[in-house]
């Protein structure tokens, strides 16, 4: 019996990753132990195989050790001391024409993870239909968990609910129309995202010419007051501003 410990990451940070690895196989082995009760104690009771994988998709090299003895103080090396590795799949680092070109399940989430845009999930979409609708039903339940994962995340709560609804009520067969409802949700999406900024440096960009204007209109009624003769302390009251750009109008 085999055992995955499956982590996926987006930061290269972790440098105690080998200790967290070594923290989820106690806990899997301990849950194995409880569970086979009085078998346990048996001679021929055998602890299941573990193999950590951490999944990393993001963007910065991996700066991690591979080994557990890696991240410990120097020792010598003597049998018993403890030591495993765990297996490294960084997605970023995969040539993604390659991977598309692959045609199988592992390979096109890999693809989909890279895609940097909607335009370029649309095209991985695309290019995995035939692959998606000759999947067996365990590999479809293991595509639409990911599916669900990569492509709601973050996504405003009604696009990610909306989106999760497409996926988990899609059927193998209808890969290709959930591939452009889904193509088709990404895209509104994104052109709701667009305007919402376009509105938002539209506002900003107004309330900041309004506070220039406002300014100018303070800086030009304290040049006049100074003018005249008041000092530069009471001008500062009257108008609002700093006593020092207030002197700085005197300056120039």
């Amino acid at each position: 019996m085999y055992y995955f410990v499956l982590l996926e990451l987006q930061s290269a940070s972790n440098q105690l990753m080998p200790f967290r690895i070594l923290v989820y196989q106690c806990e899997l082995l301990r849950d194995v132990v409880k569970n086979a009760g009085k078998e346990a104690h048996r001679n021929s009771f055998r602890l299941p195989v573990m193999l950590p994988i951490v999944l990393y998709n993001g963007k910065e090299p991996w700066n991690v050790p591979l080994r557990y003895r890696d991240k410990t103080t120097n020792v010598p090396d003597v049998e018993g001391t403890l030591d495993f590795s765990y297996i490294l799949i960084d997605v970023h680092r995969f040539d993604k024409q390659q991977l598309l070109e692959q045609g199988n399940l592992i390979s096109g989430v890999f693809a989909l993870e890279q895609a940097a845009d909607v335009n370029e999930m649309a095209a991985v979409l695309h290019h995995m239909t035939s692959t998606l609708q000759g999947l067996t039903d365990a590999e479809w339940d293991s595509f639409i968990n990911w599916a669900r994962w990569i492509l709601t995340r973050g996504l405003p709560k009604p696009e990610r609910e909306l989106m999760d609804r497409i996926i988990s009520h899609s059927k193998r067969e209808e890969a290709k129309q959930m591939i452009s409802n889904l193509e088709e949700m990404l895209r509104r999406s994104f052109e709701k995202e667009r305007r919402e900024g376009m509105l938002e440096g539209e506002l900003k960009g107004r309330l900041e010419g309004e506070m220039k204007g406002r300014l100018e209109g303070k800086l030009e009624v304290a040049g006049r007051l100074l003018d005249m003769g008041m000092p530069a302390e009471q001008v500062a009251q009257v108008v609002q501003l700093p006593e020092e750009e207030v002197r700085k109008l005197r300056v120039h």
